[in-house]
C-alpha cells in the first residue's frame, strides 16, 4: 500500500505471450509415472501469469493421463490438437481448437491428448498452490 492507502498492484492489462500460446519457448517438466497410462514421454509449460488466478500454457505428445479426484476447478482453452476426457463409468468428451471446457474439482477418469495437445490453463491460485502436491 502506498500512503494514499491505494495499491501498488499494477493494473495495466497484460497480453498472454503470444509466443507461449503457439507453443514457443515452454520447459520440459514431467508428471508423476503413476498419472501415466499411456505415452505423454516430452510434456512442457510455462506459466503467463500469477495474481489471483494462475495462467499458464502446457503441452504433450499423445497420451493418456488417468486423474483421480482433480484436486481444483481447472478452466482449459485448446489451443491445439484433441482433449478427449472420459468420467468414470462416463461417455467420452471431445474438445478440439477453440473449444473451453472447465474440469471440475473431484473429476475422476481418464483425459486423453492426440495431435499435439497444448491448452491455456487458468487456475485459481490458491487452490493451484494447495492442489498441485497431488501431481508432485
Amino acid at each position: 500500500m502506498t500512503n494514499s492507502g491505494q495499491s501498488t498492484r499494477n493494473t495495466i492489462p497484460i497480453r498472454l505471450d503470444g509466443g507461449k500460446l503457439a507453443g514457443e519457448g515452454l520447459e520440459a517438466n514431467t508428471l508423476p509415472d503413476e498419472l501415466i497410462l499411456k505415452g505423454l514421454q516430452n510434456t512442457s509449460e510455462a506459466q503467463l501469469f500469477d495474481g489471483e488466478f494462475i495462467a499458464f500454457v502446457w503441452q504433450g505428445d499423445d497420451g493418456i493421463l488417468l486423474v483421480e479426484e482433480h484436486p481444483f476447478d481447472q478452466f482449459v482453452q485448446v489451443l491445439n490438437g484433441t482433449a478427449i476426457l472420459t468420467e468414470k463409468g462416463g461417455s467420452p468428451q471431445e474438445f478440439n481448437v477453440g473449444d473451453s471446457f472447465i474440469v471440475p474439482k473431484g473429476f475422476t477418469g481418464r483425459w486423453e491428448i492426440r495431435n499435439g495437445f497444448r491448452e491455456l490453463i487458468i487456475i485459481e491460485s490458491n487452490a493451484y498452490k494447495a492442489g498441485i502436491g497431488a501431481y508432485e
